[in-house]
């Protein structure tokens, strides 16, 4: 506020920039990944229906993205990065660690989705087709 009081606009817009690709990362991009997987779910494009869309946490973890449907026993995990580098293996492996900590998933369908910012190391593709795993970058998630 006082850089504004100050009419110093200039410096306002550098700071703004400084700290948007943090805040981008901290809020923005996970609430558009869980919107997206919502509208998906709503036009039939995943394999199930979810009733409820957002993220889940407990002590040991948390993950950014969860779509379930209690009904089908059936939950889709995703985890966002908003990072300068493509997605690689690590990131897969931990979800899949993660969603071992959630022993109310246990009985349920899991699939899982990866949200990137700069995409997907070649590594993570050939899992991603072998074994179903979603994979989204900005340039196709949908709103």
């Amino acid at each position: 506020m006082p850089l504004l009081e100050q009419q110093r606009t200039t410096r306002v817009i550098e700071e703004i920039k400084a700290g948007l690709v943090g805040y981008i990362a901290r809020n923005g991009f996970e609430e558009i990944c869980r919107r997206s997987i919502a509208i998906q779910g709503d036009q039939g494009d995943l394999p199930f229906q979810p009733r409820c869309v957002g993220r889940i946490w407990n002590r040991k973890a948390e993950i950014d993205v969860a779509a379930i449907d209690e009904k089908s026993k059936c939950v889709l995990l995703g985890e966002c990065k908003w990072t300068e580098r493509p997605i690689g293996e690590e990131i897969l492996t931990e979800l899949y660690k993660k969603a071992e900590l959630f022993p109310n998933l246990h009985h349920y369908k899991k699939h899982y989705a990866l949200f990137s910012k700069t995409g997907f190391t070649a590594s993570v593709k050939r899992k991603a087709a072998t074994e179903g795993i979603a994979l989204f970058s900005i340039k196709n998630i949908t709103l």
